[in-house]
């Protein structure tokens, strides 16, 4: 597998094209980051949260952080939960398990970003599987999410 449909398709729509990183296969995106050489503050993971009403959003953060669910909360306006697996499952189809790419757009996902991931001169984040990551400049990822919502969603890893 490579880069999933949904996801290449989104970014063709946006006169993107991708530039992949392969890398060998790996379980979580610590590993990856390592995997890939690529630095945490520059590899975006995605997590995906439940809302009380059984809706899902996704928060984009730095892989060597975090995220801040209260902070998440309190500008959602509510409680919210991980999904489990069969939620991401049912919500990205043409992804492997666990390789949930940072365009939550592209899955009509309402997505918020990391304000730090602006800071970066370019930015990775999981093209769908487990092998790949979609690289991008700084000010195109910026463009695709002119409209999510940006703010700080991350803390520092507790080691």
């Amino acid at each position: 597998m490579t880069v999933a449909k949904t996801v290449h398709d989104y970014l063709q729509a946006h006169d993107l094209r991708e530039s992949v990183l392969r890398h060998k296969h790996t379980h979580c995106s610590s590993e990856t980051a390592e995997a890939a050489h690529v630095s945490g503050r520059k590899l975006a993971k995605g997590v995906v949260l439940q809302t009380q009403d059984d809706y899902h959003l996704l928060v984009v953060i730095p892989a060597h952080r975090r995220l801040a669910l209260d902070k998440v909360s309190e500008l959602y306006g509510g409680h919210l939960n991980f999904a489990d697996e069969a939620e991401l499952k049912a919500l990205f189809p043409d992804c492997e398990l666990g390789a949930v790419p940072a365009l939550g757009m592209a899955y009509r996902l309402p997505t918020y970003v990391d304000v730090s991931l602006f800071d970066q001169n370019e930015v990775f984040f999981e093209g769908g599987d487990h092998e790949s990551l979609v690289r991008m400049g700084s000010e195109e990822f910026a463009a695709l999410f002119e409209e999510s919502a940006i703010g700080d969603f991350s803390k520092p890893t507790s080691h």
